[in-house]
């Protein structure tokens, strides 16, 4: 039989089951795989553009202009991955709210979950960021220089 000691410490994720584990994996790896992804493919798509000297293919169009497109693309859902990871990062909080405000953050302790969504917020917002910033640099200064 356990012993009391006159208070009660309760279970450190207490609202763990009002957002799914697949929501709590959404909002922890969401923007940092989409961010991954995009290097990736922008990487890849500029390797094979830039190797193949931005030549005529038969159609007109030349490989640059295709590997633009693609490198547009993939910017975009790189953002839009991220930007859904920060809205399920928010619906997390918000189904996590403190349970009584009265006695104060240390003193209610609000949990892992909600810990984790606050910081899939903070997260997601910097790999918004840093999305934001690939974008810029990939489509302001072109794909190859030489």
């Amino acid at each position: 039989m356990a012993q009391s000691y006159g208070f009660d410490i309760g279970h450190p994720a207490p609202d763990r089951q009002r957002v799914s584990s697949w929501a709590l994996a959404v909002v922890l790896a969401g923007g940092a795989t989409a961010w991954g992804l995009q290097i990736c493919a922008i990487s890849a798509l500029t390797g094979a553009a830039c190797a193949m000297g931005g030549e005529v293919e038969s159609g007109g169009a030349s490989v640059s202009d295709w590997a633009t497109t693609a490198a547009s693309f993939v910017n975009l859902v790189a953002l839009a991955i991220a930007v859904l990871a920060l809205i399920v990062s928010y619906i997390a909080f918000r189904r996590t709210g403190p349970g009584s405000v009265e006695q104060g953050v240390v003193e209610t302790g609000e949990g892992r979950t909600r810990f984790m969504a606050v910081w899939g917020i903070f997260a997601n917002i910097l790999f918004i960021v840093a999305i934001g910033f690939n974008t810029i640099s990939v489509l302001w200064s072109g794909l190859c220089h030489r």
